[in-house]
């Protein structure tokens, strides 16, 4: 079921990074809540799974191993949790 939910929420990223909507958005800030909960959700709350994909995409910014996440996506999407804190 959370593997279902990644393609769309995704979409809807890239969407919003592409017309150059700032992380501090709330419409970003809301899809960073569910992109914080899947996360933890597809980890089993695993930290030490979440930060290995953190640094895959940090030493590989332009690999898209799964569902078009790049680099630019991710780092993106990292800047926008971290506002939610």
């Amino acid at each position: 079921m959370v593997q279902s939910e990644w393609p769309q929420l995704i979409a809807n990223v890239r969407e919003q990074m592409d017309k150059g909507t700032p992380v501090e958005d709330p419409a970003v800030a809301e899809l960073a809540r569910r992109w914080k909960e899947l996360m933890e959700l597809s980890s089993g709350g695993d930290t030490d799974i979440i930060k290995a994909a953190e640094r895959f995409h940090a030493a590989n910014p332009d690999n898209a191993i799964q569902n078009d996440v790049d680099g630019q996506l991710y780092s993106y999407m990292g800047k926008a949790v971290a506002h939610l804190t």
